[in-house]
């Protein structure tokens, strides 16, 4: 932890050999760790504070396909894939120490995002594909503070490298093309996404995408220049 002179010696959180998924998420003065620990059979979901409390580590799968984990008030929401089954986002609720499923979605992914903007989520589930594989349409699931929505994406069907990310109200999505190996920025309008930049005409073999406020910032490539 750096508090803006210095870092503190560092905690370690755990012993396991190669831990998958490896994030970091923050609410208000909180910060907790989320990854995939290997276990007989698949992986075990473990979330800990930075003090090294376990707050959950009783959910198994055999992949949970690149989950993201946020937190809203005492909630915990956790967006994941196990093969065959279908995509969803649960909650675990840490008054009542329960999990429950709050959205399914209709066919499964390997690339689960999850995103929190005040009393709102943005969930993204899709399958990257390599070429010569069956293209797989994903979908952002959308909790507004009452009810889910679903909305297709059928501008993504040959992708990898996926990023969800919100400026004031908006809603983007960034991404790699693995066919045609050029990037872009779609932007959710009404219920629908539309194309908002192609990476320098379409140059771009790759590019990352952040956002600060109402406005979103690019950093592209294109062979070994980055602007």
């Amino acid at each position: 932890v750096c508090n803006g002179s210095g870092w503190s010696s560092p905690v370690q959180l755990d012993t396991t050999i190669s831990p998958n998924s490896l994030q970091l998420l923050v609410d208000g003065n909180e910060i907790y760790a989320a990854y995939q620990n290997p276990v007989s059979g698949g992986n075990q979901l473990v979330i800990k504070n930075l003090n090294g409390t376990v707050i959950v580590n009783d959910r198994t799968a055999r992949d949970f396909s690149n989950p993201t984990v946020v937190k809203q008030g005492e909630l915990f929401y956790v967006a994941y894939g196990e093969y065959p089954d279908v995509s969803k986002i649960d909650i675990y609720d840490t008054v009542t120490q329960t999990w429950s499923t709050v959205f399914a979605y209709d066919k499964y992914g390997n690339i689960n995002l999850l995103h929190r903007q005040g009393a709102k989520l943005y969930g993204f589930s899709g399958k990257g594909t390599i070429p010569g594989e069956p293209e797989v349409t994903p979908a952002l699931a959308v909790w507004n503070g009452s009810a889910w929505t679903k909305i297709e994406i059928p501008q993504l069907t040959r992708y990898y490298d996926v990023s969800l990310l919100t400026a004031g109200e908006t809603v983007y999505l960034a991404y790699l093309d693995n066919i045609a190996k050029k990037s872009g920025l779609l932007r959710l309008s009404g219920n629908s996404f539309v194309p908002c930049y192609d990476g320098l005409n379409g140059q771009a073999d790759d590019f990352k995408a952040a956002a600060v406020g109402d406005q979103v910032y690019v950093a592209t490539r294109t062979g070994t220049s980055i602007t």
